[in-house]
């Protein structure tokens, strides 16, 4: 037996980091989804949002598209038509006012009656048209209500100067400039109207969030204590809570777990209490059979014996590996130390890296008979036996390999079952080199080890599977996720 410690003694992962049986599943099922359900969110916090705020958000932009389209450029070319009709009707003005008369009384009552100021810029002329990145709605209203009353040239700016727009006229006498104010061109409720849009939407998405945040934490918290039941911890202090669906299923997860409970500890009761009742006729047949000497039908008879001794200790560890230990922290690092000193085999070498933390909550007794089973099976059948552990921030991996002859890939599923029997070929050298011809030797191999290795791994939410070791023989990966 040795014990190490090294940084780099690490298992072999096939060149990825190891993941549990779920998460395997997890990833080929997210492979086989269509293309389009991979952008849809996970979470049903986030898919109840949406299933919420989705249709808001679309009753909302198509309201206001339609109020933009309908109510918006109605209210703008109205506007714009009043104010091209109100300097077309001063331009009118000018023309057929008298020669001597002063423009001052026209502007004067512009500005007193149409709240409109012009000014005239005596020779002046407007040159070109200002080039505008982007054409507003107003200014593309009011270049064509003017273009439709006027037979002068003219040219619109409704870019914000002192909250004013001008319209430049070209007359024959100069430029008539006409200031006219921003409000009289357009309706400012168009922005409230989205502004309230907008904060309404994100009223809604926080309400829903905060709705959705507290029906989903009852569901972790159901999911958690269904995980923590899983991994065999106590769950008394679970109480249903929240809607009533969920509290529905919680009552429905506190009978099934009472049922599990029940059918196990009356298994469990029933198989300590035949085995044990067995051990005592067995006890009597060994006797019996020692006192009758040695003949071949009393040595056959010894080895049935032994046989179901052996059956009924394979019994009784596995209704002590089902029994009520409670979970507790534990250094898995350290356990390991413990089994493999236990152990007391020096083809055992233990191989543990420096850094990581190796502390889960396990049942501690079952846990190390989970992996005495599996490292006295592996010194069984090798010479050479290598244990290691890596520590991953989603759980521990253990690797327990031997150099025994190793095992069929389609066996490696029933060595699980148990009490199950098969027979297995090894080459005997000798005969070989005596005969020329390969002799071979069957050896049956029967047993609870694996079967109880497995419920154990299952039962703390883990993943026990046989797999090729590099050197040579079985390799026994342990997974307990964190």
């Amino acid at each position: 037996m040795a014990i190490t410690s090294d940084d780099a003694a690490q298992p072999a992962l096939h060149g990825r980091e190891a993941t549990s049986g779920s998460e395997a599943i997890r990833t080929l099922s997210d492979a086989a989804r269509p293309w389009y359900k991979r952008f849809i969110p996970k979470s049903l916090r986030t898919q109840a949002t949406l299933l919420i705020v989705v249709p808001v958000l679309i009753l909302q932009v198509i309201t206001t598209w339609l109020f933009y389209d309908r109510h918006y450029e109605t209210v703008t070319k109205r506007l714009a038509q009043a104010v091209a009709g109100e300097v077309a009707a001063l331009v009118e003005i000018m023309e057929r006012r008298p020669p001597e008369a002063d423009n001052w009384e026209i502007f004067d009552w512009a500005r007193r009656r149409l709240e409109i100021y012009p000014r005239l810029e005596p020779g002046g002329t407007i040159g070109q048209p200002p080039d505008f990145f982007f054409r507003n709605v107003v200014q593309e209203k009011l270049e064509l209500a003017l273009s439709r009353r006027l037979e002068y040239p003219f040219t619109v700016d409704t870019r914000e100067r002192d909250e004013l727009s001008v319209v430049q006229v070209q007359l024959p006498e100069g430029v008539l400039h006409v200031q006219v104010r921003h409000k009289r061109l357009f309706s400012s409720n168009t922005y409230f109207f989205i502004a309230w849009m907008l904060v309404s939407a994100g009223a809604l998405v926080l309400i829903a969030q905060f709705i959705m945040s507290r029906q989903v934490r009852t569901l972790r918290r159901f999911a958690r204590v269904a995980d923590r039941f899983g991994k065999g911890q106590d769950v008394a202090d679970f109480k249903p809570v929240g809607p009533t669906e969920v509290k529905q299923v919680a009552r429905a997860f506190l009978r099934m777990r009472e049922r599990i409970a029940r059918q196990v500890q009356q298994r469990t009761t029933l198989l300590a209490g035949v085995s044990h009742d067995l051990r005592t006729p067995l006890t009597r047949m060994r006797l019996e059979l020692e006192l009758m000497g040695s003949s071949p039908e009393t040595d056959a008879l010894k080895s049935d014996v032994a046989q179901m001794q052996r059956m009924i200790e394979g019994y009784l560890a596995f209704a002590r590996g089902e029994g009520s230990e409670d979970s507790t922290e534990c250094d898995v690092a350290e356990l390991l130390r413990e089994v493999v000193r236990n152990a007391r085999n020096e083809k055992v070498q233990l191989s543990l890296p420096t850094k990581g933390s190796f502390e889960l909550v396990v049942r501690r007794g079952a846990l190390s008979r989970c992996l005495s089973n599996l490292i006295d099976n592996a010194a069984r059948h090798g010479q050479h036996v290598e244990v290691s552990a890596v520590s991953y921030r989603k759980g521990i991996e253990i690797m327990i390999d031997d150099d025994g002859p190793g095992l069929p890939a389609e066996l490696r599923e029933d060595a699980f079952k148990p009490f199950v029997s098969f027979r297995r070929q090894e080459t005997n050298g000798a005969a070989a080199r005596d005969d020329a011809e390969a002799a071979t030797a069957q050896e049956e191999v029967v047993g609870l080890g694996l079967s109880i290795a497995r419920d154990i791994a299952i039962s703390h939410g883990g993943q026990l599977e046989l797999l090729d070791s590099p050197l040579g023989g079985l390799r026994a990966r342990l997974w307990l996720p964190s």
